[in-house]
């Protein structure tokens, strides 16, 4: 709109603030350009400051260009505001400089210059070629010096070098004696003909570690002083010795020297004794007290070996690779009757009588030489001096050097004639024992069959015994209950006793058979509580109510047949109520427990019996009490004692007259 709207006028407009932009742009590239190129040019930052307000110009003319299109108005503003900015301060820089550019000298001023400088130049050229000739002068004088210097410094570097090794020879020296292991002292023998004027002159620290004396501290002492026990009459040769190796200039070694005093234990040394120049000796010692002790143990140990080898009755040998004895044991002799020195180097296969034992023999021993078996061990037969067979044990096993390498073999031998011997009795005997365990076995399976038809017998006598008996019951039974209003008191006693005649032969014929089965019978073991087997006891006897059977508390709980058990709880309890004079009695079940076994007890408080009956009641059909006044077998007891003894226990009674009776019985655990 400002333009009318006329292109022409736009484009003259957009062209020439393009090239105004440009040019604007081109001219501070060039500005920078010249202050890089010329860094000798006074003011160069005032070219900078023009470059950058030629910038803003060409950036404000370019923003003109964008705002016939975009009305950025502020924006332009901004870029003319900096575009003043920098051109204040650029007008204001360059006020300031105007003395400074006015004091630049000019072109002539220059020349003139440059022309007093060429003067100035060509006589300073001249100056220097009278001093280049002057120090052509010096120069040689210099390298004539410079040669002698040199020659004396290479002098003094080989005098240095010399001095440097000496004093590396001396530091390694000293390392070497400062470390050694052994103690070293220095002595100064002041006066060739007295041995006691000896001063310490040093001593390395392994002197105070072995001595466990400060040697520091007796440095400039004499021998006397730092050594009291020296000058006495035990140590006077070697104090002489001494003497004689600083004056000879010859060493000397001394295997061992016994010294003490208040500070050091006794001890052994070994000395070497050297001499140094100038009356001075070297004494290089160590302590050897352990050495010399260990040497004692050793050879008691040698001895105790020797000693040892000679009484054992094992012959103890030794091979080479070949298999020839190398070392024989004195038992040796004992064992073959050949002395160990004839049978020395001879193969030790020479002596066995059958081949197969050599060639066996001599197969295990290279399995040892070769190292596929570590030891092995074989019998053979052998025939002493006398010509008598002889067994023989060998065991042996790789011997060999430091280095591990198989030089032989070792081990023991032992004379086994009477084992074997005893062996082939022990054959003979098993041979003989097998014949009389057929035997046995015979005689057993002919007692099982005799056995069987004995049961077999018992039960059919048992059952043809006991139909009669229950037919006479009956038949009494019947009779008297038909004749009931015509049967007088007495003949009713008679038929009672009649009856009760019948069931004690019912009762004796039951135990006789019992009697017959125990031990032949036998029942699983199993688990049984006692406590609870005895209360099913009492309850099926049903003792009378004012009856007391007291049971011990924790009572065992034992694996076993249960059975044998219960028939001796119940013959024993069961006597105790039936025999006891009283309704009131009382019973106490007690027991003990042992190693293997536990002890039961069952006391009553009744009669009683006396010490003479007591091994007469265990025997079958003995009774102590009439069989008309208690009905009873007299087989009771002894079916106890024999369960009790079938299953490894015991059975005993204590007792006396009116002081009850205590049956005591062992079961095995």
């Amino acid at each position: 709109m400002c333009y009318l709207w006329k292109p022409w006028l736009v484009g003259l407009h957009v062209v020439s603030n393009s090239v105004i932009g440009l040019s604007y742009f081109s001219i501070p590239v060039t500005l920078v350009h010249i202050v890089r190129q010329r860094q000798d040019i006074p003011f160069n930052w005032i070219p900078q400051l023009f470059a950058a307000f030629i910038i803003c110009c060409g950036i404000g003319h370019l923003m003109d260009i964008w705002t016939l299109w975009h009305p950025n108005y502020w924006l332009a503003i901004y870029i003319r505001v900096v575009t003043g900015i920098v051109s204040l301060a650029t007008a204001i820089a360059l006020f300031y400089l105007i003395p400074q550019i006015m004091a630049l000298p000019s072109r002539k001023q220059i020349e003139e210059t440059n022309q007093r400088l060429v003067a100035e130049i060509q006589e300073r050229e001249q100056v220097q070629l009278e001093l280049a000739k002057l120090n052509q002068e010096l120069e040689a004088r210099v390298e004539q010096r410079t040669a002698q210097l040199a020659a004396a410094n290479q002098q003094k570097d080989q005098l240095i070098a010399q001095e440097r090794n000496y004093r590396q020879e001396i530091e390694i020296y000293k390392h070497i004696i400062d470390n050694i292991p052994l103690g070293l002292l220095v002595w100064n023998l002041k006066k060739t003909d007295d041995a006691s004027s000896l001063s310490l002159v040093t001593a390395n620290p392994a002197a105070s570690q072995i001595l466990k004396i400060d040697m520091q501290a007796e440095i400039g002492r004499t021998i006397g002083e730092a050594f009291p026990n020296m000058v006495t009459e035990d140590c006077h040769d070697l104090l002489h010795t001494y003497s004689w190796v600083a004056t000879s200039k010859e060493a000397k070694i001394i295997e061992s020297v016994n010294y003490s005093d208040e500070r050091l234990q006794p001890t052994v040394f070994a000395l070497k004794v050297f001499p140094i120049p100038n009356h001075h000796l070297g004494v290089a010692f160590e302590d050897i007290s352990d050495r010399k002790r260990m040497e004692t143990a050793l050879a008691e140990s040698e001895r105790l070996y020797t000693s040892v080898i000679n009484s054992v009755d094992e012959v103890i040998f030794q091979t080479d690779i070949q298999g020839n004895w190398t070392f024989l044991s004195p038992a040796w002799e004992t064992v073959t009757g050949f002395p160990a020195s004839v049978s020395l180097y001879q193969n030790f296969t020479d002596l066995m009588v059958k081949a197969t034992e050599k060639q066996r023999t001599q197969e295990l021993f290279q399995s040892l030489i070769n190292g596929s078996q570590e030891t092995y061990q074989i019998d053979f037969l052998i025939q002493n001096q006398q010509g008598e067979p002889r067994w023989l044990e060998m065991y042996a096993q790789p011997k060999t050097d430091s280095y591990g390498n198989i030089i032989g073999v070792w081990g023991t031998i032992n004379d086994i004639t009477q084992r074997k011997q005893a062996e082939e009795l022990i054959a003979l005997r098993a041979q003989e024992l097998a014949q009389a365990n057929n035997q046995l076995v015979k005689i057993t399976t002919e007692l099982e069959r005799r056995n069987a038809e004995l049961d077999q017998f018992a039960y059919v006598t048992s059952h043809d015994l006991k139909a009669p008996l229950r037919a006479i019951a009956n038949l009494s039974q019947w009779i008297e209950e038909d004749l009931a209003d015509k049967l007088t008191d007495d003949t009713r006693h008679q038929m009672h006793l009649l009856r009760s005649r019948v069931n004690r032969m019912d009762a004796l014929i039951n135990g006789i058979l019992q009697y017959s089965r125990i031990g032949r019978i036998t029942n699983q073991p199993e688990e049984v509580e006692i406590s609870q087997l005895l209360a099913e006891i009492i309850d099926s006897l049903a003792p009378p109510p004012t009856f007391t059977i007291a049971i011990a508390k924790n009572m065992p709980t034992i694996t076993t047949e249960r059975l044998p058990l219960q028939m001796v709880f119940t013959n024993l309890i069961s006597n105790a109520i039936k025999h006891h004079p009283r309704i009131d009695g009382c019973i106490h079940i007690t027991y003990q427990e042992k190693n293997e076994y536990y002890e039961f007890s069952i006391a009553d408080d009744g009669l009683g019996i006396a010490p003479e009956f007591h091994e007469k009641i265990f025997t079958i059909f003995q009774t102590l009490d009439s069989r008309d006044n208690t009905e009873n077998t007299g087989i009771g007891l002894s079916i106890v004692k024999k369960i009790v003894e079938t299953q490894g226990g015991t059975i005993r009674l204590v007792s006396q007259p009116n002081c009850g009776a205590n049956f005591l019985f062992t079961w095995k655990k």
